[in-house]
């Protein structure tokens, strides 16, 4: 099967086959595969034509969703020899860009070098000479527009890759990503790898919750974020110091925000209105703590 694969960096996406997809989903899905447990050298020497089913079946529930050229192929292989070749393909793919995501977006010992920068480093101490990139296409779009005057919808060249082999995509889809300055960084609570497309900094990713099918893991992770901060505050006054602190402080470093002084204006006002309160016996300290907490969210 060939993967017709062009990437579209204004709006983020890659087009396989016609078919759009987040830029980079697919390869930051593939990478996140628990392949320890899917395959591996010992699974792929003992395969045979009585347990070929069973693990091509493991591969696909695992890989579902995943867009990428020998995995959905791989169901409909019958030969063992040519099944073991396919097999091996994937992992050796696997491992290789694992090891060099890991090497070029989430090594700490080169904090002050790009991704960029990493990568050229990790080429020359691999002693590779060249990396050989799969055939490129170059049409145009917008055809048959007139040639009297240009306007933005006159032809512009499109450039496409023909991918043969998980290897072709994972590299192209790999180099347009560090190219263009594009983040992955692994999930604080999946653990699995993402791409922040908006360039700000992120912990999680929006992939579902393990914990709370609900929830996305950047949800989850905020509100535990939040609770792991308030588990210590047992009484309203150390509470309500916090958030008297939290909202005093951003409006100090920022002077000129109408919004966040009005906030603490805010705070205080009614604060002073459930101290008193709470003094008087009107309303409860859980009461309180309650209304702390929420305003701080």
């Amino acid at each position: 099967m060939l993967l017709e694969t062009r990437f579209d960096t204004k709006d983020n996406i890659e087009i396989i086959n016609g078919k759009k997809f987040s830029l980079g989903a697919n390869l930051t899905s593939f990478i996140s595969l628990d392949m320890d447990n899917i395959l591996n050298d010992k699974i792929i020497s003992n395969l045979t034509e009585n347990n070929c089913k069973k693990v091509i079946s493991n591969i696909a529930t695992a890989s579902h969703g995943i867009e990428i050229i020998d995995i959905n192929d791989i169901s409909s292989q019958t030969n063992i020899n040519e099944l073991k070749r396919d097999l091996t393909l994937i992992l050796n793919t696997y491992n290789k860009f694992k090891e060099l995501i890991d090497f070029c977006y989430l090594n700490d010992n080169f904090t002050t070098v790009t991704p960029l920068q990493k990568y050229l480093h990790y080429l020359d101490k691999s002693i590779t000479e060249e990396v050989i990139l799969p055939k490129q296409i170059i049409s145009l779009k917008a055809k048959g527009t007139s040639n009297k005057h240009l306007t933005e919808n006159s032809p512009y060249l499109c450039f496409s890759y023909q991918c043969l082999n998980i290897n072709d995509y994972i590299l192209v889809t790999f180099l347009e990503l560090i190219k263009n300055n594009y983040s992955i960084l692994k999930c604080k609570n999946c653990n699995k790898y993402f791409i922040t497309y908006n360039r700000i900094e992120t912990y999680y990713c929006d992939r579902q919750a393990p914990q709370d099918t609900t929830k996305t893991c950047k949800q989850y992770g905020a509100e535990k974020a939040w609770t792991d901060r308030t588990k210590d505050e047992n009484d309203w006054y150390n509470l309500y110091r916090k958030v008297y602190q939290s909202f005093q402080m951003k409006a100090k470093r920022n002077p000129n925000n109408i919004h966040l002084k009005q906030n603490f204006d805010n705070f205080r006002t009614d604060s002073n209105k459930w101290k008193k309160a709470v003094k008087e016996e009107t309303k409860t300290e859980e009461e309180f703590m309650k209304w702390l907490q929420d305003f701080r969210k």
